[in-house]
């Protein structure tokens, strides 16, 4: 296999040992980032992290000298795993029972094998070129298309450079020679072509943009022509309907002569006309002798019009966006987090025997999920009938029934168990759920969530500069904060048992203290089997909110004034 570059590392931190199973494994640096290669024939070589951002390693091979024939191990069969961290890209092999890897664990282990090569294609625009205050140059790789090997080598001053990196080198060694207003002069000209390409660019993303804009102007006005062509036959057919239902009528009522139809005569098509736009338009004549659809007795035909709906916007945050959701399969479980400890180390005297701790104390955060459910029946004339997207409309709100009952679950979850603590100074309290009742980290990272009761009673509040405690955060999704937290505000009567105008503050970080485990979410259209007269719309949850660690939640309320 050819690939454009090869570098080698002297590594003097290659290691060997002995599997369980009694394979042996070698494992190592492939390469380490931001460190300065050895001088690779007239530049400095540095990769950054990122280099490797984008790099399979899927058919990834460990070899000998560089050598396809000599294959140490592979990762697509489970003999090579690699692993990119802070320091570079780390390797570990499992050798097979073979002369040539049997040859190669010995060598390392005698020290006569301590380099590292990896071959390697740099991705297009993927490396750049500098200058050390020296005056070297200094070749920076930032974006690594593919590795294509890893190889132990005796030879780590074993180095090749790909034609592409040696042209850019002879041309930044070009650079290095010019005069200052050559060089000027050259970047000039760089910037043009950068600009002229950019604008070209933009051009190009402009006349697609209009290009899609016109076929989505064409398709919506090809739609709208079939929709009215579908309108203006459903009107017709109405028209008609509504017609010999009138015929009938002033039939039925003129067997005994009491009641006549006035003349429609030669004005018949006038008057099928004024019906569609009472119809279609919604405009109405009143006029009772001459042009309108009526009756001997004055009562003209009146249609009724559905205007789109509106939506009145959800007032309040949701808590489901805030509590930590975890993705479960199972019905049960338990969710094991370890704790923290302040145990410390013993003394230990030369030759003496150690004092065995105790094992970390783990507490498990169990779920059970339940099922919640609700359907939207919708019948086959609303669709018929109706311009509008029920469909669409009852799904929404499906979606907002859903969100509802995260919200009662979550303050549900987040009260349970807890007495509130009856504040007089809400402010004095707050502070001390923050700095006494949570260590730093959890404090650092609580929210405070509040009613709306309560978020006005602290709004009244002012400092001694006469500036109210709540201030603007435009950063925070909330838009607000107290004591640098962000404020969720909820409705009063969300919190258990409370009713409008209730003072309630919870104090805590939601992300630790509630974890909702969910199952599935799945939501389906169900249809008459035997004709389509009407269709249910439903959604399905199976999830389970649990307070996990109530330690962490600090309630708190304050009686009237």
């Amino acid at each position: 296999m050819k690939v454009s570059d090869v570098r080698t590392l002297n590594l003097s931190d290659l290691k060997i040992r002995d599997a369980e199973n009694g394979l042996k494994k070698i494992e190592g640096y492939a390469l380490k980032f931001n460190e300065p290669s050895e001088d690779l024939g007239g530049f400095v070589e540095y990769v950054t992290p990122e280099a490797l951002s984008n790099v399979s390693f899927e058919n990834l091979l460990l070899i000998y000298a560089h050598d396809y024939n000599n294959i140490l191990a592979r990762a697509d069969s489970d003999t090579l795993t690699v692993q990119v961290d802070n320091v570079g890209l780390h390797f570990e092999a499992t050798l097979a029972n073979t002369t040539l890897a049997n040859d190669v664990y010995n060598d390392i282990l005698a020290g006569n094998l301590k380099g590292c090569s990896f071959g390697f294609v740099i991705s297009p625009g993927g490396d750049d070129w500098s200058e050390t205050s020296e005056g070297m140059p200094l070749h920076i790789i930032t974006n690594i298309q593919s590795i294509s090997e890893l190889t132990i080598t005796p030879i780590p001053a074993y180095t090749e450079t790909s034609v592409t990196v040696t042209r850019s080198l002879d041309k930044i060694k070009e650079r290095m020679k010019m005069t200052d207003e050559e060089k000027k002069k050259m970047e000039e000209e760089k910037r043009e072509k950068e600009e002229k390409e950019r604008l070209e660019r933009e051009k190009a993303i402009e006349e697609e943009k209009r290009a899609a804009e016109k076929k989505e102007q064409e398709e919506r006005e090809a739609k709208e022509k079939a929709e009215e062509e579908k309108r203006e036959k459903r009107t017709q057919e109405t028209i008609k309907r509504e017609m010999e239902k009138i015929r009938e009528e002033f039939a039925d009522k003129n067997k005994g002569g009491d009641v006549k139809l006035r003349e429609l005569g030669k004005k018949a098509d006038e008057q099928k006309r004024d019906f569609h736009k009472m119809l279609v338009a919604g405009e109405i004549k009143r006029d009772t002798t001459s042009t309108n659809v009526v009756l001997s007795d004055g009562s003209v035909l009146i249609p009724d019009t559905i205007l789109p709906a509106e939506h009145e916007e959800h007032q309040f945050p949701r808590l489901g966006n805030l509590v930590r959701n975890v993705q479960v399969k199972t019905t049960t479980g338990k969710l094991p987090i370890f704790q923290t400890s302040d145990d410390v180390l013993e003394k230990h005297d030369e030759f003496g025997t150690g004092n065995r701790k105790k094992v970390p104390e783990i507490k498990p955060v169990p779920w059970d999920l339940g099922s919640f459910s609700s359907t939207f029946a919708y019948s086959q004339e609303l669709l018929t009938d109706s311009q509008y997207n029920w469909e669409s409309e009852l799904g929404d709100r499906l979606i907002e029934l859903r969100d509802n009952t995260d919200d009662s679950l979550i303050i549900t979850a987040l009260t349970a168990g807890l007495t509130a603590t009856v504040s007089t100074d809400l402010i004095a309290d707050i502070k001390k759920a923050l700095n006494l009742n949570l260590k730093p980290v959890d404090s650092q990272k609580a929210q405070i969530v509040m009613s709306q009761a309560a978020f006005d009673a602290i709004d009244q509040l002012k400092d001694d500069m006469g500036r109210p405690l709540i201030q603007m955060d435009l950063t925070k999704a909330s838009n607000y904060t107290l004591l640098g937290k962000q404020l969720v505000v909820i409705a009063d009567t969300l919190f258990p048992s409370a009713k409008a105008g209730d003072v309630n503050i919870i104090v805590s970080p939601l992300q630790k203290s509630v974890i909702k485990f969910k199952n599935a979410e799945i939501t389906g259209k169900f249809i008459d089997s035997y004709d389509v007269f009407y269709r249910l719309l439903g959604i399905f949850v199976r999830e389970d909110v649990v307070q996990a660690r109530k330690d962490l939640i600090q309630w708190i309320t304050k009686t009237a004034a």
